[in-house]
């Protein structure tokens, strides 16, 4: 039914609506659709805002308009051909200014390029609130699918599925939510990070995990904890900094108070580039030589990591390919095509650069 309270206008909920009943069978090909009396009848809305939703789905193929006589479901292969050539797509970054997320768009515009989509980009800024703008400002403006890395609660995306807006999540996720996702093999990743400083003889490890609270942190955490584990090492949570994000700052603030509770570490995991070079800048401020005198371990590898001042030991994922993989989800799901899996987890891959060393004493 139409939600009034919904920001969201309402020719497009009834569009949505429709077109869901469309590509769902619920009408042959051929069979008449509802009277626009009968819509509103049924919907309690406007003439006004039937005839904008009857338009658009006829301007995206599908439904056939005839003169006196009604509007009939056009054939599946006429709108899912037209719709390869209309589609509008909404990515949602959480920082456009973090090097990671321009090389996950780029295998987006890979993708969607092959099937003649065009792609818009917003950022969050990590808050829930402006994400919630862009979403319904894609959605007034016609958008067929969104791509979002998430900033919101589990409820606010339960709401957009039950509208019938199609969406696939990339880099983070909520575990059995059952919602579409690319992402990676995060916990898995760290393991093979931290088993390299423990072989190294680093038996006192720091972390510094930024979304605190989110999946992909927990994931990266438990990646530790379970290395730990394997070896028969103890790992203590003092030797934690939770950061709400990732930023540059909050790797400065995150060694900081590392350091404040545990000056004898020898090593710092940190859960993305930018947290590793603020982490990397308190260390040789306070005359720390890396990797001599501490090593340090970074989850990511863009440029930031290649050609930082001491080029760093990474937790290396497929950007490119977890953006494309998440647009061809959901150009599947916006044409309602079978699909083999839509929450997938790719593998990431450990790369030894000169950030990481014996550990000292060992």
């Amino acid at each position: 039914m139409i939600n009034k309270k919904l920001d969201l206008p309402r020719f497009l909920q009834l569009y949505q609506l429709l077109k869901a009943e469309i590509i769902s069978g619920k009408y042959a090909c051929y069979e008449p659709i509802p009277s626009q009396q009968q819509l509103i009848d049924a919907y309690q809305v406007s003439l006004i805002t039937v005839r904008r939703a009857i338009e658009k789905l006829s301007a995206e193929g599908y439904i056939l308009r005839r003169q006196g006589k009604g509007c009939f479901v056009a054939p599946a292969t006429d709108w899912q051909i037209n719709r390869s050539q209309v589609l509008q797509i909404g990515v949602i970054v959480s920082s456009i200014a973090n090097s990671f997320f321009p090389e996950i768009i780029e295998g987006m515009e890979q993708y969607l390029h092959t099937v003649n989509a065009q792609l818009t980009i917003s950022h969050s800024q990590w808050q829930a609130a402006h994400e919630r703008s862009h979403i319904n400002s894609f959605l007034r403006n016609g958008c067929h699918g969104l791509l979002i890395s998430p900033s919101q609660d589990c409820q606010a995306y339960r709401k957009l599925q039950e509208e019938g807006v199609p969406f696939v999540f990339f880099n983070h996720y909520f575990p059995d939510a059952g919602f579409p996702y690319v992402i990676t093999d995060d916990r898995n990743g760290v393991k093979a990070a931290i088993d390299h400083l423990i072989a190294r003889g680093h038996r006192r490890i720091g972390a510094v995990i930024g979304g605190s609270g989110k999946a992909t942190a927990l994931d990266r955490l438990a990646g530790l904890r379970d290395s730990f584990a394997a070896a028969g090492l103890e790992w203590k949570d003092s030797w934690l900094s939770w950061q709400k994000n990732f930023t540059y700052d909050e790797g400065v603030e995150g060694a900081r108070e590392l350091f404040a509770r545990e000056p004898a570490l020898t090593a710092i995991f940190c859960s993305s580039e930018l947290l590793a070079t603020g982490t990397a800048a308190y260390l040789l401020n306070r005359g720390y030589r890396i990797p001599e005198q501490m090593s340090l371990v970074a989850f990511g590898d863009s440029d930031t990591s290649r050609f930082f001042k001491i080029p760093l030991t990474t937790i290396a994922q497929p950007t490119t390919e977890m953006g494309a993989t998440a647009a061809r989800l959901l150009v599947e799901a916006v044409q309602d095509r079978p699909v083999d899996a839509d929450q997938i987890v790719l593998p990431c891959r450990l790369i030894i650069r000169e950030s990481t060393a014996q550990a000292r004493n060992a």
